[in-house]
């Protein structure tokens, strides 16, 4: 994912292809497909588990209006 991110593929616009990162890793395209999706998944299971449960994100405290 470091390369990922460094060679651009996860810039919008993509600077970086699938196939040019593979290329860059020295991996075959799928096997770049596969291991960044799981890569991706373990990131995104993570940032949900890290969010507030909607009970806790009520009971914030606020300013006084």
């Amino acid at each position: 994912m470091r390369t990922a991110v460094e060679e651009g593929y996860y810039d919008t616009a993509r600077t970086c292809s699938l196939t040019e990162l593979a290329g860059e890793v020295g991996i075959a395209k799928s096997t770049c497909s596969e291991t960044l999706h799981r890569a991706e998944e373990t990131v995104i299971k993570q940032f949900i588990e890290d969010l507030p449960t909607p009970i806790e994100s009520d009971t914030r405290i606020t300013a006084p209006e």
